[in-house]
């Protein structure tokens, strides 16, 4: 059963990619540089998202709003946790990823409004 959770949890991530994708596409064609940024951001956040540290070294610690606060950590605990305990995440974590595709929805809808007319002119 918990690799139908992971099958939903890679369906989200499949969403937030392509929304994140959606927004640098428009982002990279009016600053170049965007590809660099974004690089610099992903390695960034590869190291706080407790991929290669276990959660549990700042679960009592005074840096633990770094976990929570954290959309990739959820992204990353949809897929992870039904894949190694066969149940479905918390729900919290569906929350956060589903909030997060609402936000990157809005952000893609807002890039693509306001670059769509200028984009012929900017390439």
């Amino acid at each position: 059963m918990g690799v139908v959770w992971a099958f939903l949890g890679m369906l989200l991530l499949g969403i937030v990619s392509f929304l994140m994708i959606a927004i640098f596409a428009h982002l990279n064609v009016r600053i170049r540089d965007t590809a660099y940024i974004a690089s610099m951001g992903l390695q960034v956040m590869f190291f706080v998202t407790p991929i290669i540290w276990p959660q549990e070294s700042l679960r009592f610690h005074y840096l633990r709003w770094v976990i929570h606060l954290n959309p990739f950590y959820h992204l990353l605990e949809v897929i992870r946790h039904p894949l190694l305990m066969s149940e479905p995440a918390a729900p919290v974590n569906y929350l956060v990823v589903l909030m997060t595709i609402v936000c990157l929805s809005i952000v893609a809808w807002v890039f693509t409004k306001w670059y769509i007319g200028r984009i012929a002119y900017l390439l």
